[in-house]
């Protein structure tokens, strides 16, 4: 059982190193050591791949720190001088987002490592944006044309490891929310999808009243400073 959970917390330090030296493609595809760190982290997903034993815990952790460092440096190659630029920006999210509302999706703005990230669920009627969803993520799509400093990563989560036709819904799906999100005028050259299964869960995937919540879409505002 410690195997397991060391596996499975293995396999959630590899995706979370591979979101991390996305963004910092994202700010600088030229910041030192993201070549290294981007080879590193999909060497140890190939692993992660067979379920090895013992879990490679470790190395996960330090190439999570790699992808981390990598983005570290891209920021501080950058020029834009706004170091409170995203506590700001989620400011305006969340005060935005008003609970009174009746919208049809709820923002869930929060902090992390790569900037603001927007998470949302219930999207998608099989591969087709809902009408509701296409209009949020064109509001997002505003958003991120009203900061340019900022680059949007879009990550896909599952509730379940997908099979090979549900990993092409779920491309298909990154393309429709790129879409939406560029025609409200976020860049497309700042905008980067990203998958990543069932391997960053947030509610336990045994819990059968909360695992279907693990399917969601981040829309994370990057950070370039």
């Amino acid at each position: 059982a410690r195997e397991k959970a060391r596996l499975v917390a293995a396999q959630s330090l590899a995706t979370q190193a591979r979101l991390l030296c996305s963004a910092a493609r994202i700010v600088s595809p030229q910041a030192p050591g993201l070549a290294e760190a981007e080879t590193a982290a999909t060497d140890l997903e190939k692993k992660l791949e067979g379920s090895p034993k013992p879990a490679p815990i470790d190395a996960a952790s330090r190439v999570r720190a790699a992808c981390l460092t990598a983005l570290t440096k891209a920021r501080r190659a950058g020029t834009n001088p706004d170091s409170d630029g995203a506590d700001a920006l989620l400011g305006e999210i969340s005060r935005s987002a008003d609970p009174s509302a009746k919208s049809t999706f709820e923002l869930s703005p929060s902090r992390d490592e790569r900037g603001v990230v927007v998470t949302l669920r219930g999207l998608f009627k099989a591969d087709k944006l809902l009408p509701e969803a296409e209009s949020t993520l064109k509001d997002l799509g505003r958003v991120a044309a009203a900061h340019p400093t900022f680059g949007v990563q879009v990550v896909l989560h599952d509730a379940a490891p997908p099979s090979a036709a549900e990993t092409a819904t779920d491309t298909k799906r990154a393309e429709e929310i790129a879409k939406a999100l560029t025609a409200g005028g976020a860049p497309a050259a700042k905008l980067k999808a990203e998958q990543a299964g069932a391997r960053a869960p947030v509610f336990d995937p045994a819990d059968a009243k909360r695992k279907d919540k693990n399917a969601r879409v981040e829309i994370v505002f990057v950070a370039g400073s």
